[in-house]
């Protein structure tokens, strides 16, 4: 992805960390505890597939730890970076015109 790109995902990415709806991860981003936030994206992921989180609750928030990290400066896997870009998509065909 080009430079202009990810600042424009990134500037996304900011918007959305000013209103947090889940307090653990508005509280962990607050103190900057990365590896709380990774560890609370694994939960997300798993508790997904064992059906104890509905899907879209749980890309919600993994959208949230996922921008909560990037904003926080840490470097995402392809995997992580995709999924934002089609949540971005996502969101951004929903929204009224």
């Amino acid at each position: 992805m080009n430079t202009l790109k990810w600042s424009v995902m990134a500037s996304f990415c900011a918007s959305i960390t000013k209103t947090f709806q889940t307090p653990s991860i508005a509280k962990m981003f607050a103190k900057n505890e990365l590896n709380a936030l990774r560890e609370k994206c694994k939960q997300i992921k798993n508790d997904i597939r064992l059906c104890k989180l509905n899907l879209m609750e749980g890309k919600r928030q993994k959208l949230e730890v996922l921008c909560a990290l990037k904003c926080l400066g840490c470097e995402l896997t392809n995997e992580d970076k995709m999924f934002i870009r089609s949540e971005i998509r996502n969101i951004h065909s929903c929204a009224p015109m």
